[in-house]
C-alpha cells in the first residue's frame, strides 16, 4: 500500500475482500490486522490475521480404499477480479500442527502444505474472473481394521474354494456356491462402476433394483436349502430316530415282562414253605 499508515480501518482503506470459498455453514472467526510501515519506500505493508473454526467441504477419493489419502483443503478467494488482486504463496512455507489433529486414531495426517492457484468466472460476467488459493494438506486413512475385517474376511472364505478331501461335501458345495454368488454380486458392481447412464438417479435407482434382486435370490436359495436339508439329508436320521423309539418301546415291553415273569416266581416260592409247613403239622 503506498503511504505510511498507522491505523487500517478495512472500511476505508483498500481492502482485498478475502473470503473462504469451501465453507459448510457458518464460519466463527476473527480478523486482525498488522500495519508494517517501510518510510523509505514511502509504504506500508498490511497483513490480515483470521483465527477459524468450520466445517469446510471437501470431495473424498476412495478409489482405494481403505488405503486411500484424501486432501483436506481451504480455499481462499478474492471477491476483487483478477485485474484488481493477485494471490500467491508467501516466501515463509506453511505449517501446520499434526498434534492438535483430532482423528489420529483412525488417520495419519501428514506436515507438509502445498498450495496453487486457479482462477472462478463472475457468476454475474463470464469475462471477469476471481483469483482462487488452494492450501492443501493430506491426511492417510490407518487400514488396519478393515484389513483385518474385510480383507482378511475374504481371504479365508475363498480358502473354501479349495477343498480339502478328494470329494465334493456338502460343506464344499455350499462353499463353492457361495463364492459364485460372491463373484456374480463383484462382477455387477464392476459393470454397473463404467456402465453409462444419463442421469445420476437412474444409476441409483438401478443399483437398489439388482441389489434387492440378489438380496432376494440369496434369502430364497437359503430358505430352499434349509427345506432340502429338512427333507432329503435328515430324513435318515428322522428314521434312525424312529427305529430308537420303538427299540425302546419293545425293550421297554420285554423288561416289563421279565419284572413281570421275576414276580410270579417270587410268589410261588413262598407258597411253597406254607404248604410244606402245612403238611407237617398234619
Amino acid at each position: 500500500m503506498e503511504g505510511s499508515v498507522v491505523d487500517y480501518d478495512p472500511k476505508v482503506h483498500w481492502n482485498p475482500e478475502l473470503l473462504i470459498d469451501n465453507n459448510v455453514g457458518d464460519l466463527k472467526e476473527q480478523t486482525s490486522y498488522t500495519v508494517i510501515s517501510h518510510p523509505d519506500q514511502q509504504s506500508s505493508e498490511i497483513c490480515e490475521h483470521r483465527m477459524m473454526k468450520g466445517t469446510f467441504w471437501e470431495s473424498l477419493e476412495l478409489q482405494h480404499f481403505p488405503f486411500d489419502v484424501q486432501d483436506l483443503s481451504i480455499g481462499i478467494m478474492s471477491g476483487r477480479t483478477a485485474s484488481e488482486v493477485k494471490l500467491k504463496q508467501d516466501e515463509r512455507l506453511s505449517t501446520i500442527n499434526t498434534r492438535a489433529f483430532g482423528g489420529q486414531l483412525s488417520w495419519k495426517l501428514y506436515e507438509h502444505v502445498e498450495t496453487k492457484q486457479h482462477y472462478r468466472p463472475d457468476f454475474t460476467n463470464s469475462q471477469k474472473v476471481h483469483p482462487v488459493f488452494v492450501v492443501t494438506c493430506r491426511a492417510s486413512r490407518c487400514p488396519e481394521y478393515f484389513a483385518w475385517n474385510g480383507l482378511f474376511l475374504m481371504f479365508l472364505i475363498t480358502l473354501f474354494a479349495f477343498p480339502t478331501v478328494r470329494y465334493l461335501t456338502l460343506l464344499d458345495r455350499y462353499s463353492l456356491v457361495s463364492i459364485v454368488f460372491l463373484v456374480f454380486i463383484c462382477f455387477y458392481h464392476a459393470a454397473i462402476a463404467i456402465a453409462p447412464f444419463q442421469q445420476y438417479g437412474d444409476r441409483v435407482g438401478t443399483d437398489r433394483l439388482i441389489c434387492l434382486l440378489f438380496f432376494i435370490v440369496f434369502v430364497l436359495f437359503h430358505i430352499i436349502f434349509a427345506g432340502w436339508l429338512y427333507v432329503v439329508v435328515y430324513k435318515r436320521r428322522r428314521e434312525l430316530k424312529k427305529k430308537d423309539d420303538e427299540y425302546n418301546e419293545i425293550l421297554g415291553r420285554d423288561e416289563q415282562a421279565r419284572s413281570s415273569n421275576v414276580n410270579k416266581r417270587s410268589q410261588n416260592d413262598e407258597r411253597q414253605p406254607l404248604i410244606e409247613l402245612l403238611m407237617r403239622k398234619e
